[in-house]
């Protein structure tokens, strides 16, 4: 697998390129609502800059590349969004645990891959849970 970074616009087209274009699609994702996430891809097509330009205007290009999500780059996750992401996640962790089903790090890492998030964070959410639990009288 290859890391690179997925360009995916309003349209909901995407476009894949390397790393070391990031600085020069910042503004284009600002300008243009565009999000920039980093991912994984495996045998797909990562454009070099020369050929991004004309891929974004001809409106034929599409691509439908399977990649896994490592991380979102812009634009930036906000307080909100982080505080929902986190609510998400201990809520789930809260239902688990309540309803005496097996809860690991890995099952953890699996349904929030997408996010981004460290194995320390969902560690760390796993333990204010159980703590909260502990703490709540029978």
């Amino acid at each position: 697998m290859q890391t690179c970074l997925l360009v995916k616009t309003k349209d909901n087209r995407k476009f894949l390129t390397h790393k070391s274009n990031l600085t020069t699609l910042e503004e284009f994702a600002s300008t243009f609502k565009a999000e920039i996430l980093l991912v994984k891809v495996h045998g797909c097509e990562i454009l070099e800059i020369n050929k991004l330009a004309p891929a974004f205007c001809d409106s034929t290009y599409d691509t439908n590349p399977d990649y896994q999500v490592v991380s979102q780059i812009f634009p930036k996750k906000t307080q909100s969004n982080l505080t929902k992401e986190t609510n998400d996640v201990r809520k789930f962790i809260k239902k688990t645990l309540l309803s005496g089903k097996p809860l690991s790090l890995n099952v953890l890492k699996n349904k929030y891959s997408e996010l981004g998030l460290t194995d320390s964070t969902l560690s760390k959410h796993l333990l204010e849970v159980k703590k909260e639990l502990k703490s709540k009288p029978v």
